[in-house]
């Protein structure tokens, strides 16, 4: 989402600069990558279970953050940009341990089991994201309830399958 509200909200909304939104996109993007190593290298210490967890209350957090923040002071860039980077640790803590739990019972066709995954992940994205940005408005408030309303599906899911699931996740 981030990426298709990011442009309207920085650029047109806040009247930055494109390329200082390219610098901030980047600085978004960085933060990914270092907390998905962190994610990654975390993992071989706690388990898959804490870390997606982990990543589902961050993103619950950074939406209800960015929430508030642009209901008590309005747009800026700091009500978009720190609680995106506070999703984005979120995001990284939540699907790369889901991959890794979904793959594993699939080790003698990794490939497929990757191929279709990576399918159902970015077309399920896809449509959600098309809906939401056709069917809603463009606003900053509507992408941050978005986002805690999207983070509540993620956590709620979670907490069913470990539930039901009633075996340890690695």
């Amino acid at each position: 989402m981030f990426f298709s509200f990011s442009p309207y909200l920085l650029i047109d909304r806040l009247g930055i600069a494109k390329t200082e939104f390219g610098y901030w996109f980047g600085l978004n993007a960085l933060a990914l990558m270092v907390t998905s190593f962190i994610g990654g290298f975390g993992v071989k210490y706690l388990s898959i279970r804490f870390w997606m967890g982990l990543g589902s209350l961050c993103m619950l957090v950074g939406g209800l953050m960015m929430t508030a923040w642009l209901y008590y002071s309005g747009l800026s860039l700091a009500a978009v940009m720190v609680p995106m980077l506070i999703i984005s640790a979120g995001i990284a803590w939540t699907v790369s341990p889901s991959v890794a739990g979904a793959m594993t019972p699939f080790g003698h066709v990794a490939g497929s089991a990757a191929a279709l995954l990576g399918c159902i992940r970015f077309g399920g994205a896809s449509i959600v994201v098309t809906l939401m940005v056709t069917l809603g408005s463009m606003s900053a408030l509507y992408f941050a309830s978005c986002v805690c309303i999207l983070s509540l599906v993620t956590l709620i899911s979670f907490i069913f399958i470990i539930k039901r699931r009633h075996t340890v996740v690695y």
